[in-house]
């Protein structure tokens, strides 16, 4: 997995209708939806830093950690995918789906949750700020603004 396969997820597969939908409606996961989203813009943030840093040391510690980070990454697509994919399933099966679903969610965020930790603590990955905030979110723009036009002072 790459740099390209995590802005994939986090632009284009978690804010899809489809998946909203899902989340919003059926199954009633935004919450958890949007905690991994946060989690995988954090992580997003360090990958730069990683990348470069395995590459300098191929079978390291922060090789390790990347591919850790590509495993959980194949875990989230493949449950995004299941959200996705369970429109056309029989509504009767919705709860247990539902719990089905909470229960992956709660291990993918713990998984994602330690990843960071461990990136910024053991390993010590350096931060691009701005890529750790989602560049469709008002935030981001006010960021931009601010920065462009001198801090806002005129």
């Amino acid at each position: 997995m790459s740099n390209v396969d995590l802005r994939r997820i986090l632009m284009a597969m978690l804010p899809s209708d489809a998946v909203m939908e899902q989340a919003a409606h059926a199954l009633r996961i935004q919450k958890h939806l949007k905690a991994i989203a946060d989690k995988l813009w954090a992580i997003n943030a360090v990958i730069m830093d990683a990348e470069l840093r395995a590459v300098n040391e191929p079978g390291g510690v922060v090789a390790t950690w990347l591919a850790d980070f590509s495993a959980t990454l194949l875990d989230v697509e493949d449950l995004l995918t299941e959200i996705t994919d369970r429109q056309s399933a029989p509504t009767s099966t919705r709860v247990a789906f539902c719990l089905s679903i909470v229960c992956k969610l709660l291990k993918v965020e713990c998984r994602l949750k330690k990843l960071l930790r461990r990136g910024s603590t053991v390993l010590n990955l350096q931060r691009e700020m701005m890529d750790s905030m989602d560049p469709c979110r008002e935030e981001y723009y006010d960021i931009m603004r601010h920065e462009e036009g001198g801090g806002g002072e005129r």
